[in-house]
């Protein structure tokens, strides 16, 4: 039998995302301290991921889901009051392909949600929550890595990069800093609304270490004392952690995907007294992946002019994640704003619902829905406006996998009397996938029965699509001897219909 040389390679196959939606709903009372409830404005869902277990087939996932709430109060028309809640929740779900040592990532956005009045003291929602998954499972894989030299066996091979899979981490890193308000901006009665997003995210791999950075970015809406204005405020957090791993080598790369599992915010008081500060205390949950290239001589096919040896073939995926790349989009719509009377904007929010990514005539069109709601005031109370505005928008940058989409911003400026240009800032961020499809020999027979003899000379008349290692091959010669007796002068091209003696 040949003697052979083996070597191991261990791959992550992807798997496409999965898109699972739960629906969840619960009450809240309006506190003693609050005034009754006679129009609720603006209904926002926070759900926090707490853990999630992957077995064969299925996922279980639990955490909680923030509302806020946003009303006014027949008494006071012109203020605005909030109240909050948290409900817990906790589905499976079935997902083909899942094992308990998938590599994975998950996160839950709100795409619907609703509010109704019991009575004034009592309020009911409900919210329709989307579980985006992504997920992938490591293989190994055994393919021939080398022949024994020999003058009857002849190999064809060629170079290919590999993508080998090394391991998953998860990280969990605390983020704390203060916010201070400018100096022109008015003391904090109470924050409405928030959102957090994760930006400008990097990895390094060195010395047995990961080091992740990036940084956090929070937006916080507030409204002042005896005033219906609502004021935001931005905040940039940068954060750094570090993962020991002591087979780490600089020729590691990482995909990195982070979250933000909790989020909390706390209204302090500056030097002078006065409600100006805001704690912010964030805890990240980071998934890494580590990879590493490397470059092997893979057999393309091999044969013996003595023996017959029979390869076996095996066709595997690789798949190579290129840096995470952004894109901006823009959005403009015109909305009508049916009053009689003057209209002062105070707020827009924005929630993105479901988006896609779809190939169309070689474009990368990104398709979904934005719901928007307008907040304004009126000479005698503050109302709201709610619409979805259809998002579909082809990308000028290579994304085949959406990690996250936020709203930068929502401008509205009055046009005329009653109706109101409404400006929206996108960011999409993701990675563009590359699969290649390698052939490779998994092992090589010998078959006992033994190899007929060509005796003689034969007259070969060239076929299209012909070569000379497949000429070879087929009559248990070597290319060189056929170049040889023939007097080729360009053996990597022979014309179809030319005679070759064999």
């Amino acid at each position: 039998m040949i003697e052979i040389t083996k070597k191991n390679l261990t791959l992550n196959e992807n798997y496409p995302d999965m898109l699972n939606s739960f629906f969840m709903e619960g009450d809240v009372i309006i506190p003693d301290a609050k005034p009754d409830v006679d129009n609720i404005l603006f209904v926002d869902a926070l759900p926090m991921v707490d853990d999630y277990i992957a077995n064969s087939g299925q996922i279980t996932v639990t955490g909680n889901c923030e509302f806020n709430i946003l009303y006014t109060s027949d008494q006071t028309p012109n203020e605005i009051y909030r109240i909050s809640t948290s409900i817990p929740f906790k589905n499976s779900f079935a997902v083909k392909d899942l094992t308990p040592d998938s590599n994975l990532t998950l996160c839950i956005l709100p795409t619907k949600t609703s509010s109704l009045i019991l009575n004034s003291r009592k309020i009911s929602v409900s919210a329709e929550l989307d579980m985006k998954l992504n997920f992938s499972n490591p293989y190994t894989v055994s393919y021939v890595e080398k022949v024994p030299e020999n003058s009857t066996i002849n190999v064809i091979s060629k170079n290919e990069d590999i993508c080998n899979f090394v391991t998953s981490l998860k990280q969990t890193t605390t983020v704390k800093d203060t916010v201070m308000l400018e100096t022109n901006m008015p003391n904090i009665k109470d924050i409405i609304k928030y959102s957090a997003r994760i930006t400008n995210e990097e990895s390094a791999v060195s010395n047995g270490k990961i080091m992740l950075k990036g940084d956090l970015q929070v937006t916080i809406y507030y409204i002042a004392d005896n005033s219906c204005e609502i004021y935001h405020v931005d905040a940039t957090i940068p954060f750094t952690s570090f993962i020991d791993h002591k087979d780490a080598q600089d020729s590691f790369f990482c995909n990195v995907s982070t979250n933000v599992q909790t989020i909390s915010l706390k209204i302090l008081s500056d030097s002078d007294e006065l409600m100006r500060v805001i704690e912010v205390c964030a805890v990240l949950e980071s998934v890494v992946d580590v990879f590493y290239t490397e470059t092997i001589p893979v057999i393309e096919d091999i044969y013996d002019t003595q023996t017959n040896l029979i390869p076996e073939h095996q066709q595997v995926n690789c798949c190579f994640c290129n840096k995470p790349t952004s894109e901006e989009i823009s959005l403009r719509h015109t909305v009508t704003i049916p009053e009689d009377e003057a209209i002062k904007i105070l707020a827009a929010f924005g929630r993105i619902k479901q988006i896609s990514l779809n190939e169309e005539d070689e474009k990368n069109i990104l398709s979904g829905t934005i719901d928007v709601t307008i907040l304004y005031q009126t000479n005698n109370a503050v109302k709201n406006i709610s619409f979805d505005l259809p998002l579909e928008h082809i990308l000028s940058t290579p994304i085949s996998n959406i990690q996250t989409a936020y709203i930068n911003s929502i401008d509205v400026s009055e046009i005329d009397q009653d109706r109101f240009d409404v400006k929206i800032s996108l960011k999409l961020m993701g990675r563009n996938s590359e699969m290649k499809e390698l052939d490779l020999i998994k092992d090589i027979t010998e078959p006992e029965t033994p190899l007929e003899r060509r005796i003689g000379i034969t007259i070969y008349f060239v076929k299209p699509n012909d070569t000379l290692w497949k000429i070879a091959k087929r009559f248990r010669t070597t290319i060189d001897k056929i170049a040889e007796m023939n007097h080729l002068t360009n053996p990597d091209h022979i014309e179809a219909g030319k005679a070759l003696i064999l």
